[in-house]
């Protein structure tokens, strides 16, 4: 089987540092959603994820309702700022957009995989010759990936693995970390070599240059993006 062997990270040169935040799950989904935009005639979108911030957006399903429903949609940081402190809108509706309906941007659907053949086949096919090559959105549990040596040693060397027990977390995005996955490379003839290129939250100095590799099965969750009128 011929692997494959392909990179976006040229699409998605902003790389936010939060490290200490806890904001990299609603970070990374919009980056995702902006990527797909600029890549799609929106060249210089950066949506702001902090509507998602100040609803306090606990799962995936929530975020992903504001990406795709016609009455919602996300606002640009220029209108909307991300100042990543939660304004705690508790009542938030409607009327705390800045922007008309028709001014804020969307994508037709966002699915989410959840089985490990699934996440493997779907990053895959992204990928792939006939894949759409759009950014994904991975979730995962990151224990020591936080460390910038860590990410760097695996953005050089072999991609990371969680070593030996995995530590319990607590349920929900808080204790999650979302990267936005750019590309893959499954070309070596040692498959634990094979890993899937993420970009991180956590600043430049983070990994190589705010990038690092991941191995397929590290994931968790991946959301996988649709746009234009050919999805299927």
């Amino acid at each position: 089987m011929v692997g494959i062997r392909h990179s976006i990270r040229e699409h998605t040169p902003h790389v936010e540092n939060e490290k200490t935040s806890g904001l990299s799950v609603i970070i990374a989904f919009c980056d995702m959603v902006s990527t797909v935009l600029r890549m799609n005639g929106f060249p210089r979108v950066v949506l702001t994820p902090q509507i998602l911030l100040d609803i306090n957006c606990a799962d995936l399903a929530t975020a992903i309702a504001f990406a795709t429903r016609p009455d919602l949609g996300f606002e640009t940081i220029s209108s909307y700022p991300f100042e990543m402190i939660s304004r705690d809108l508790s009542t938030w509706n409607e009327s705390n957009y800045n922007v008309s309906r028709e001014e804020r941007y969307r994508i037709d659907d966002i699915k989410s995989f959840t089985d490990p053949e699934a996440i493997k086949s779907e990053i895959l096919a992204n990928f792939g010759a006939e894949g759409k090559k759009y950014p994904l959105m991975g979730v995962f549990l990151t224990n020591e990936f936080k460390s910038r040596e860590v990410a760097a040693a695996a953005a050089d060397g072999m991609p990371f693995r969680h070593q030996g027990a995995i530590p319990q977390h607590r349920p929900g995005l808080g204790s999650r970390h979302g990267v936005v996955i750019v590309g893959v490379d499954t070309t070596s003839l040692d498959p634990a070599q094979h890993f899937v290129e993420v970009k991180s939250s956590y600043g430049r100095r983070w990994g190589r240059e705010g990038f690092s590799k991941v191995a397929f099965e590290e994931f968790e969750c991946v959301l996988v993006p649709y746009y234009g009128q050919n999805e299927s």
